[in-house]
């Protein structure tokens, strides 16, 4: 439960993140909607799969059951046992909700909404997540310094 909160804690860095990554495109504060946008995104995504990445490394039943759920995602395989939300979707879950809800909160209270903030910002959040899971389950198969088990 303490990697759940942990993981939620972690992901509300993202927000952050964005915006720092989308400060240097900033001529007169004006933004630059495109470089500042993917700028940010990327920002975004890498500080969520090194936030995964050692949330799922910390945590390795639970890193093995997000391996689970990436591979899921990334093979195209079935789930092993029928359960909403599946195990090991948990860590992901929890670092997508900050995310999730700063994307909610932005469209709803925003008058002149950018429709493409909100699904590139989430978009690039679910990247990071799944390559930090990702990164996770390589590393935890090769075992420290390289060494296969």
């Amino acid at each position: 439960m303490t990697q759940i909160a942990l993981s939620v804690w972690l992901g509300f860095l993202a927000i952050p993140a964005f915006f720092f990554g989308a400060v240097p495109f900033d001529v007169n504060g004006q933004p630059v909607p495109f470089k500042g946008m993917v700028s940010g995104c990327a920002a975004a995504a890498f500080c969520l799969a090194v936030c995964q990445f050692l949330v799922a490394r910390r945590n390795r039943r639970e890193a093995a059951g997000a391996a689970a759920a990436t591979a899921m995602v990334t093979e195209g395989q079935p789930p092993p046992e029928i359960s909403f939300p599946p195990p090991g979707w948990s860590l992901l879950l929890g670092m997508l909700a900050p995310v999730v809800g700063m994307c909610c909160v932005g469209l709803l209270l925003d008058p002149k909404p950018n429709e493409r903030d909100a699904p590139a910002f989430l978009s690039a959040a679910i990247i990071g997540v799944l390559t930090g899971a990702a990164l996770a389950k390589v590393t935890a198969k090769r075992g420290p310094a390289g060494m296969s088990r």
